[in-house]
């Protein structure tokens, strides 16, 4: 049997050398192609993660906005005559009569006037509004009204945790028309964290977003297919633990057929204690190539 070369071998040494230079410049052009795409991917996350950040402070900035405003509303109330006197007197008629008008006036969710103690003398409601997920626990279990009816303090808004939601409650106190002795009432101001403060979150920040108390959701901008909310999403261990830690998640996650690159952060009373967490998933693109690259948690 004759041997026969490989057609490499017969074709003419020219042909062979510009074929392996070839190959040879082939090998760093490749090598390139791959870094610059893996640089583009980065930089395309980076961008991505930059937005949700962006997006996570306007959401923050407003529910601290919040605060400030109830706050001073809550002081407003509190330096008036009318509120001082009815609070030496005790008349809850009028004070009831007070917080209703000031509440309808300003449009401000929730009003309470309490005495010294702590204890309620008055509350309004503003109309069209349901009273507030734990609004009947006593007033003085509040660890903001206690500090506000303590003497020094600082005046501040807060984040407390009630029977299945969260509030954002401002407390000034009430003093004496002469000299500043021990507060003798203080007013609350407070406002739910629920879907509707959600929504306005959401169109601030031109993202989705979910408040969970524990690992359950208690105010969310996502719907169901049959248009109700999706209050039934729970908060995974592995972002829980983290959250716990004070750090925030960043993950992809897709909602239906959308995918949002999400990231989750504690939310903390004035104390530094963990009450909630916040998450503001800004809606991706190009996701056939997100999805070749990550893992996306599908979220039911």
């Amino acid at each position: 049997m004759k041997f026969q070369a490989p057609a490499f071998l017969r074709t003419s040494l020219r042909a062979r050398l510009i074929a392996s230079y070839g190959l040879v410049a082939a090998v760093p052009l490749l090598v390139f192609l791959v870094l610059v795409g893996r640089v583009v991917e980065r930089e395309m996350e980076r961008g991505v993660t930059a937005e949700t950040e962006g997006a996570a402070t306007v959401a923050l900035n407003y529910l601290s906005e919040n605060g400030d405003t109830l706050r001073r509303f809550a002081g407003r109330l509190a330096a008036a005559r009318t509120t001082v006197d009815a609070v030496q007197a005790r008349d809850e008629g009028r004070l009831t009569y007070q917080a209703a008008s000031y509440g309808t006036d300003f449009d401000l969710p929730f009003i309470q006037i309490l005495d010294g103690e702590g204890h309620r003398l008055a509350e309004a409601v503003a109309s069209g509004r349901a009273p507030l997920a734990g609004a009947a626990r006593p007033a003085e279990r509040s660890a903001a009204v206690q500090e506000a009816l303590s003497w020094p303090f600082a005046p501040f808004w807060d984040l407390e945790t009630t029977d299945g939601g969260l509030l954002l409650r401002a407390v000034e106190p009430v003093f004496p028309l002469v000299g500043r002795a021990r507060p003798i009432g203080a007013v609350t101001i407070a406002r739910p964290l629920d879907s509707d403060f959600a929504e306005t979150m959401k169109r601030l920040a031109n993202a989705e977003i979910r408040i969970f108390l524990g690992d359950g959701v208690v105010a969310t901008t996502l719907f169901t297919e049959r248009r109700t909310r999706k209050t039934e999403e729970t908060l995974s261990s592995a972002v829980a633990a983290r959250v716990r830690a004070r750090a925030r998640v960043h993950q992809v996650e897709r909602a239906g057929p959308f995918a949002y690159q999400v990231v989750y952060m504690p939310l903390a009373d004035a104390r530094g204690r963990l009450v909630g967490t916040l998450a503001v998933g800004v809606s991706r693109y190009l996701v056939d190539r997100i999805e070749a690259t990550e893992n996306i948690r599908v979220v039911t």
